[in-house]
């Protein structure tokens, strides 16, 4: 795609990753409709399985680029006409996304992390929302993403704290879902991404639509909608597949169909 969102495929796993590292990968408005681009992409692809997400150089994402906010436009302008759309299509992607979090993921580089279906951060790495030290308020969809993560009360502290949350307390809250050294960190997101890409594909993208669509809808409006889905997966080649390889023992072979 371009230098600044590098965009791979190898083994039904797409790798999106930002490359802007002598900035941290800071977000500005060309990366940020590159990143859409990317998740788009991938979403259409019916190679891609899984999709995971990382930053080259020290960190992972230091949120907005200050020097492209400041073009003349307002930080709603910005948000609505760029970071909107990004996250949006990140968030509507109906395929699993790995987080390969390494140093910071900071400001709107955190909410973008936090998006993630699952994480994988190295013992280095960290989220931080540092809006309240230069008095602004979390954007991006972080209000909503961290709450839901880790409750209201923690998620207020951060907040108004502006401190880091260091790898070892994410795990231990349930943000992530492995910490390893740095060095293994990329080896470690490919190789999950990988085992899971040869699961069936229908299955995990129903699974992650059910489990977003719980924030918003009642307990009975859920149950409803995993028999509807159900029924959909029940009508798949894939299903049948894993019928007969319980049946046979042997490894299910899905096909995404």
């Amino acid at each position: 795609m371009s230098e600044t969102v590098i965009y791979t495929v190898t083994h039904q796993v797409a790798t999106v990753t930002l490359n802007k590292p002598k900035r941290r990968n800071a977000l500005d408005p060309e990366t940020l409709d590159l990143m859409k681009q990317a998740f788009v992409r991938a979403g259409e692809d019916p190679v891609v399985r899984v999709v995971v997400l990382n930053g080259n150089g020290d960190g992972f994402c230091s949120g907005a680029d200050l020097g492209a906010t400041a073009s003349g436009r307002s930080a709603s302008q910005m948000i609505e006409e760029h970071y909107k759309p990004s996250f949006m299509a990140l968030a509507e992607l109906e395929k699993p996304v790995i987080g390969s979090i390494n140093g910071a993921a900071a400001g709107a580089g955190c909410a973008l992390a936090l998006l993630c279906d699952l994480l994988v951060m190295s013992e280095d790495a960290y989220l931080l929302l540092a809006f309240s030290n230069i008095g602004l308020v979390p954007d991006c969809g972080a209000n909503w993403l961290l709450p839901r993560a880790i409750g209201y009360q923690r998620a207020y502290q951060a907040a108004i704290e502006g401190g880091k949350l260091p790898a070892e307390d994410c795990l231990a809250m349930g943000i992530a879902n492995k910490v390893v050294p740095a060095a293994q960190l990329n080896s470690t997101a490919i190789a999950w991404a990988a085992e899971l890409a040869t699961r069936a594909p229908m299955s995990m993208g129903l699974t992650k639509k059910l489990m977003r669509a719980s924030f918003t809808q009642s307990y009975g409006d859920i149950f409803s909608l995993e028999g509807q889905l159900q029924e959909d997966c029940m009508a798949s080649a894939d299903f049948v597949e894993g019928i007969g390889a319980f049946f046979e023992k042997r490894p299910a072979v899905f096909k995404g169909q």
